[in-house]
């Protein structure tokens, strides 16, 4: 009794580790990393309510694609160019090589989103008073 004990906690470990790895892959949809290990969602909750290790990891898988967006969103604030290189090969055989590039300007949406979530202390993100809306509907 005691050896399959073991193998039965041995196993829980491997599904754990399974379940942590296609988390990120399944790009941190439980469904899919659910029926990729297989597993019950209800197991991936039990986990993480129950293993403080696997809930931390999951936690810090999730912390990692916040950074990841952050930096995209940053990018996409200050403007960016990107280049594509390209290879082609002329009919004498010479690899001709290609640059193309292209400038993205900031993205005023991104401005907005980012203010409105990190700077509310400094006013942003704040509802707009409704107060001349509803003056209007009065007036008519």
């Amino acid at each position: 009794m005691a050896k399959s004990n073991i193998s039965n906690i041995s196993g829980t470990i491997k599904n754990k580790q399974l379940a942590l790895k296609a988390y990120v892959k399944c790009k941190f949809n439980v469904s899919k990393t659910c029926a990729s290990v297989p597993i019950d969602r209800s197991t991936f909750y039990d986990w993480i309510k129950t293993d403080p290790d696997f809930a931390q990891a999951i936690e810090d898988a999730k912390e990692s694609l916040i950074d990841e967006v952050e930096d995209i969103l940053l990018k996409k604030i200050r403007g960016f160019e990107h280049t594509i290189k390209r290879e082609k090969v002329d009919k004498e055989g010479n690899v001709i090589v290609y640059n193309n590039s292209f400038y993205f300007p900031p993205c005023y949406a991104s401005v907005k989103l980012f203010l409105d979530a990190q700077a509310r202390h400094r006013g942003f993100g704040m509802k707009q008073d409704d107060s001349d809306s509803d003056q209007n509907k009065d007036d008519e």
